[in-house]
């Protein structure tokens, strides 16, 4: 199998930070999407676990032994060596397709984060930092539950 990936290139983040950056920008679209809590911890886990990761991802791709990982099932391995592999991964890319960058930047603001986002365009039709504007000046925000 070729890399398309090398240490170090592309990037001044190691191959290990840029998955578990990619893991975590997941989990924050599966949020903002409502998607299944369990689903959502299991890509933060794989985020945290690959972030302390004291081994070279592309040495355990390589060896094929991705799910030794601690946290590291067959879903998350075979997105792992996809990203090793291809330097991407599909899922991430569909998931930026889908989310609306409004709701990103809004996830960023201080105090709120993507379950509250999420709930702001659920129950009010927040999609962007103007509408977002609108609702507070409109005094509807005030009105959401927590």
């Amino acid at each position: 199998m070729t890399k398309t990936t090398e240490k170090g290139a592309g990037s001044l983040f190691s191959l290990n930070e840029r998955a578990a950056q990619a893991f975590n920008e997941i989990a924050e679209y599966l949020e903002l999407a409502g998607e299944n809590k369990f689903k959502i911890k299991a890509y933060i886990k794989a985020s945290s676990v690959l972030r302390q990761l004291e081994g070279d991802l592309e040495e355990l791709s390589d060896a094929g032994d991705l799910q030794s990982i601690p946290g590291v099932g067959k879903a998350i391995a075979e997105k792992l060596e996809f990203f090793v592999s291809h330097g991407s991964m599909p899922m991430l890319e569909e998931l930026r397709a889908q989310i609306p960058p409004g709701l990103v930047a809004i996830s960023g603001l201080p105090g709120l984060g993507p379950k509250k986002t999420a709930q702001l365009n659920k129950e009010l039709g927040v999609g962007d930092l103007g509408e977002l504007r609108q609702a507070l000046l409109d005094g509807k925000v005030v009105e959401l539950k927590g």
